[in-house]
């Protein structure tokens, strides 16, 4: 099951919070710290709603990077729409084919 996760700088760590689970946070040293942490938490979150009887809340978030131009002479034509998992450190297994400067990969699950 996918999720939509945001991770922010703060001063002195990274934050991390799933928008489509409300109280669902977590905090790391570093980005990656921060995404094991954020799975972990995401995994307590619904595992306790699980046992309270309670339906998981329905995915409403996307998660998408767009393109701006500063200057228009400066990058000709349309802007580009990047997926999430398109993002500068997205591997080619993570690649889901719609960033024009990267081949679609092979996909599997994630998890």
């Amino acid at each position: 099951m996918l999720h939509a996760v945001v991770i922010e700088k703060a001063e002195n760590n990274y934050s991390a919070y799933v928008p489509d689970l409300p109280g669902c946070v977590a905090t790391g040293a570093t980005v990656e710290e921060a995404e094991v942490e954020i799975r972990e938490a995401i995994a307590f979150h619904l595992e306790g709603l699980r046992e309270d009887g309670l339906p998981f809340p329905p995915r409403s978030s996307r998660v998408e990077y767009v393109e701006m131009r500063h200057s228009p002479a400066a990058q000709p034509g349309p802007l580009k729409k990047l997926c999430f998992d398109c993002r500068p450190r997205a591997t080619a297994r993570q690649h889901h084919g719609c960033c024009p400067t990267r081949p679609p990969a092979t996909l599997s699950s994630p998890e």
